[in-house]
């Protein structure tokens, strides 16, 4: 259709380029010759974080929940040992919620650390079910879904959301 002259859009809410397939798109689109335009949207990693209930703390670490085998691969254990003061958002990770909260208390993390799983962020249909790491493996909502792990409050007390 866009070689023919007409106008294509494809809708994607959010960022199309962070933790998404946008920018191959977008390569294998130019690489036939065809002219791409993006508008990003409000990322699901800041909806999903105001949405949370969660404090969020002084930094945010995204994380993409994706395990492509032909993608980078995220050391959650790594992420565990951050004790920092700032929050984590795994986005597109729902079907691997239980892996992402086993990677990060085996780093350190404490099962207890609050989070939540917060599907449709910044739409009207949007749910968020707050659980304890530990237990974010059991939480099941429709996608397209993030996770929202709080940080750790200076002096290794918890957040509460």
């Amino acid at each position: 259709h866009a070689r023919a002259g007409r106008r294509v859009v494809r809708l994607k809410g959010g960022d199309p380029h962070l933790c998404s397939r946008g920018a191959e798109e977008a390569v294998a689109l130019t690489a036939r010759g065809i002219a791409v335009e993006v508008t990003p949207g409000v990322t699901a990693a800041t909806a999903a974080g105001a949405a949370s209930g969660l404090r969020r703390g002084a930094s945010i670490t995204v994380a993409s929940g994706n395990h492509d085998p032909a993608g980078p691969v995220v050391d959650w254990a790594s992420l565990g040992r951050d004790r920092g003061d700032g929050a984590l958002v795994v986005l597109t990770g729902r079907a691997h919620q239980r892996q992402v909260a086993d990677g990060l208390v085996g780093g350190g993390r404490d099962r207890a650390t609050p989070a939540a799983v917060v599907a449709s962020a910044g739409r009207p249909q949007i749910a968020v079910r707050p659980t304890p790491l530990g237990d974010l493996g059991a939480v099941r909502l429709p996608p397209p879904a993030a996770v929202v792990v709080a940080p750790d409050r200076p002096g290794g007390g918890r957040a509460h959301p």
